[in-house]
């Protein structure tokens, strides 16, 4: 009998929320392949040893980025970190004499969810009067990553944010909405 595929490697199956699961993810991988005309090993093989291995799993990541975000998601989240988390690292810093506080959006696809954490520590700003403070946003996406730098948005795209942060952290620009530049 022949022998079985190797496994996926583990970087394919990513979750996002919760809410996505393995097979899309073949999918996506298999069509892939399948525009290539390249056996499975002999992909996985491209992948690990071949000197444009590395561009082609950065395309195949791309593929299977999901780009879901928006302006206080999950407003639960938000609200906890707010109330409950930030105050105690705060108090944390102060207590260990710590003056910087970073806090990293891990998976921030075109940066929505980045600004939104950066939106709360602004507003934050009485206790965190003597630290400095900064969101760091990462993606597998480069394409994401180069739009959430520059930070413009469409309306759909911002009407998750309360009207009074709209006014207070964008700025209209030709149609569409820019995070204004003191908040980046």
């Amino acid at each position: 009998p022949p022998e079985p595929p190797p496994p996926l490697p583990r970087f394919i199956y990513v979750e996002a929320s919760g809410a996505q699961s393995l097979v899309p993810k073949i999918f996506r991988v298999a069509e892939r392949i399948s525009e290539l005309g390249t056996p499975f090993p002999a992909y996985l093989e491209h992948l690990r040893d071949s000197p444009t291995g590395a561009g082609e799993l950065q395309a195949l990541l791309e593929r299977l980025c999901i780009y879901e975000t928006r302006f206080m998601r999950d407003p639960p989240d938000f609200r906890a970190f707010s109330c409950c988390v930030l105050p105690l690292l705060v108090r944390e810093m102060r207590r260990s004499g710590r003056q910087r506080l970073r806090v990293v959006s891990a998976g921030c696809s075109t940066g929505q969810e980045a600004y939104s954490l950066a939106m709360i520590l602004h507003e934050a700003a009485p206790e965190l009067r003597d630290l400095a403070y900064e969101v760091v946003g990462l993606d597998i996406s480069g394409d994401a990553l180069d739009r959430a730098r520059r930070g413009r948005y469409s309306l759909r795209e911002v009407a998750t944010l309360d009207g009074w942060r709209r006014e207070r952290y964008l700025s209209s620009v030709g149609g569409e909405f820019e995070i204004v530049p003191w908040l980046r």
